[in-house]
C-alpha cells in the first residue's frame, strides 16, 4: 500500500515537473516569437525608411533637373534679341510639353508667368488697384488695411489692424509678419480674411519680392482684368488671339481701363512646377525664379518640395 502511494506520488511528481518544463519551453518560444517579430517589424521599418529616403532623393534630383531645364528655356529666351522686348505664352518657355520618360516613370513640367498675377507686395503701393480687386470679389475693405500691417516693418497697428495685438487674440495665435510676404498664402491669416477668403480671389494672387506692381500684358488673365476695372468685352479682347506686344502703347484697349501705367510687355518672375511619378510614388516641386533684364541670367528665389 505504501509502496503504491510512493510510485504514485514520483509519477505525480515526475507529471509536474514536466508540465513545468512544458511551460517554460512555452514561455521562451513565445519570447523569441516576440523577439523575432519586433526585429522583423523593426526591419520591415529601416526597409520603408530607406526606400522612401531613396525615392525622395532620386526625386529631388530629377525636379531640379526639371528646373535647371527651365532655367535653361529662359535663358536662351532672352538671348534671343528679335523676343527680348517682349514675354508671351507663345514662346518656347511657355509651351506646354508632353511629360518625360524616365527609369520606372515619367516627369512632367511646367512654367508660368508669375507677372501674370496680382503682386500682394504692391498692395500698399497700389491700393486702388489692391481695393478694386476686393470690391470685385465682394470682400470687406478692412482687409487692405490688415494687409497693409502684415507687410510693413512695424509694429505699429492700423485701424483695423493685423499687428501681434490682433493676431495673437486669434486661435491660433499668430504674430504679424512685419515684412514682405514669402507666399500668397499668408492673406488667409488676416483676422478679417478667416471668415471672407475667396478661392477665385486667391488664384490670381502672387507673392514677389518686390513692392512694385508689374503687370505683362501679354500673359494677364481676363480674370484679373476684369477685376481691375475692364469691362469684359475689353478684357476678352486683350488676351484673345497671339499676344506678343513690345510696347504697352501698341495695346489700345488699355485706355478702356484704370491703371494701365503698371502694365508691362517683359518679365522677371517665372515658377516651375515640376512633377516626378516613379512606379506609384509621386513628388513634386514649385519653384520661383528671378530672371535679370540686364544679362538674361536666371537666379533661384525659393523652392517648395512634396512628396507622396
Amino acid at each position: 500500500m505504501t509502496s503504491d502511494m510512493s510510485r504514485a506520488g514520483t509519477e505525480q511528481h515526475a507529471r509536474s515537473e514536466r508540465g513545468v518544463v512544458l511551460i517554460s519551453v512555452l514561455a521562451v518560444t513565445a519570447v523569441i516569437a516576440a523577439i523575432a517579430w519586433q526585429m522583423v517589424s523593426r526591419q520591415s521599418l529601416v526597409v520603408a525608411s530607406a526606400s522612401g529616403a531613396s525615392f525622395t532623393l532620386q526625386a529631388q534630383e530629377y525636379l531640379i533637373g526639371a528646373e535647371q531645364y527651365a532655367r535653361q528655356l529662359l535663358a536662351e529666351d532672352w538671348q534671343d534679341e528679335a523676343s527680348r522686348l517682349f514675354d508671351s505664352e507663345d514662346e518656347d518657355w511657355a509651351t506646354t510639353r508632353a511629360p518625360f520618360e524616365i527609369p520606372g516613370g515619367e516627369i512632367e513640367i511646367r512654367v508660368w508667368d508669375m507677372q501674370s498675377k496680382f503682386n500682394l507686395n504692391a498692395a500698399d503701393t497700389q491700393p486702388d488697384a489692391f481695393q478694386a480687386l476686393l470690391t470685385h470679389f465682394q470682400m470687406p475693405a478692412d482687409i487692405a488695411s490688415e494687409w497693409a500691417d502684415w507687410i510693413d516693418e512695424d509694429a505699429e497697428s492700423r485701424t483695423p489692424g493685423a499687428e501681434d495685438m490682433e493676431l495673437l487674440l486669434q486661435m491660433p495665435a499668430l504674430r504679424s509678419a512685419n515684412a514682405l510676404a514669402a507666399d500668397a498664402s499668408e492673406i488667409r491669416f488676416l483676422p478679417t480674411m478667416l471668415d471672407a477668403y475667396n478661392d477665385e480671389f486667391g488664384e490670381l494672387l502672387v507673392a514677389l519680392p518686390t513692392i512694385n506692381l508689374e503687370l505683362n500684358i501679354n500673359t494677364v488673365e481676363a480674370t484679373l482684368l476684369e477685376a481691375l476695372g475692364f469691362e469684359p468685352a475689353v478684357a476678352e479682347a486683350i488676351v484673345s488671339g497671339e499676344r506678343n506686344y513690345e510696347n504697352v502703347e501698341d495695346v489700345d484697349l488699355l485706355e478702356a481701363g484704370e491703371g494701365s501705367a503698371y502694365f508691362v510687355t517683359t518679365s522677371r518672375f517665372f515658377a516651375v512646377q515640376a512633377q516626378v511619378a516613379i512606379n506609384d510614388r509621386r513628388a513634386r516641386m514649385e519653384s520661383h525664379l528671378y530672371r535679370s533684364p540686364q544679362d538674361g541670367t536666371v537666379h533661384l528665389v525659393g523652392r517648395n518640395f512634396e512628396s507622396a
